[in-house]
Formats: structure tokens, sequence, C-alpha cells
């Protein structure tokens, strides 16, 4: 989008592995959000993949393989409490990012993307990893901004002078 001129905007819902601040299960999934904006010479001068959660889940997954701990702050095992084994935070739940300001975050994407588009909550989605539960069904959701038509073709200007 950001190719086209166009502020773009992304939210996917994924299964979940986060818990609310405080609690032990988990409600919504790490629901990356992204945002691309164009520069002048038609790329993208800015790209945002933000996760809800302090880490990708992922990381941890290859710590678990690796038998190798994970920083504090990481993961909570299933009773809620901060651990660095990676296989009980994998049974427990991700930590989301800026406390309770990334389960907003999540819960945001999980409204966009798997609300609005009919897709499998977090908490009815299946694994991304292995063969359980079939295809998670998750969804995604885009928008598109003409800069132009929200700042009166100030948009390039202004931009370049926020991020130089």
């Amino acid at each position: 989008l950001a190719q086209a001129g166009l502020m773009g905007i992304g939210f996917t819902n994924a299964p979940a592995s986060i818990a609310p601040s405080g609690g032990a299960v988990p409600v919504l999934g790490t629901n990356p959000i992204s945002i691309a904006a164009p520069g002048p010479d038609g790329q993208a001068l800015v790209l945002i993949d933000q996760s809800a959660s302090t880490i990708a889940k992922s990381e941890v997954m290859k710590h678990a393989r690796e038998g190798k701990p994970v920083p504090l702050g990481w993961v909570l095992d299933a009773e809620g409490r901060p651990t660095t084994d990676p296989d009980l935070g994998l049974k427990g739940s991700m930590v989301p990012s800026g406390g309770y300001k990334g389960v907003g975050i999540a819960l945001m994407v999980e409204m966009m993307a798997a609300a609005m588009t009919g897709a499998s909550l977090g908490t009815e989605a299946s694994p991304f990893s292995g063969p359980v539960g079939g295809p998670p069904r998750t969804g995604q959701f885009f928008i598109a901004i003409d800069p132009g038509a929200t700042s009166g073709d100030s948009f390039a200007e202004r931009f370049t002078t926020l991020v130089g």
C-alpha cells in the first residue's frame, strides 16, 4: 500500500497465548499490528510490525528446542508467575508488551481481525504450529488511507520532518 502512496494499517489475530494482566489463562493472541507509510521515493519510509507480546512466541519455542532459558519478562507459567523456563512459558502465557496496554492492543487487533471479519477468535483458533485442530482460521483486516485526502497534500513534507 505504501508503494501506491497510501498509508497502510494491518491487523492479524492469532491463537490465544496472552493472559490479561494479572491473569493466568491466555485469552488473546500475540496479535500483530502493522503500519506502512509512503516515502517520497515511492517506497515505504516507515514500516512497523509489532506484536502485542513482549517477544514473538517463535523465540520462546526456539529457546525451548535449544534447551535455553528465556529472559525474565518474556513468559509466565500456568499459574501466572514469571519464569525463565520456556517449556513452562509455552504451557502458560506470553507477557503482554507494556502490561495492560499490550492487552489493550491485542484486544483492538482481535476486534478488527476476528470480530470484524468473522474469523476465529484467538480462544477458538487452533495453534499455528503442529497438526492439532486443523487450520486456525484467524483473520486479517487492512485499512488504506490516502494521505493527500486527509492532510491537504502536506503529508510528505510533515512526515519527512517527523522521521527525517
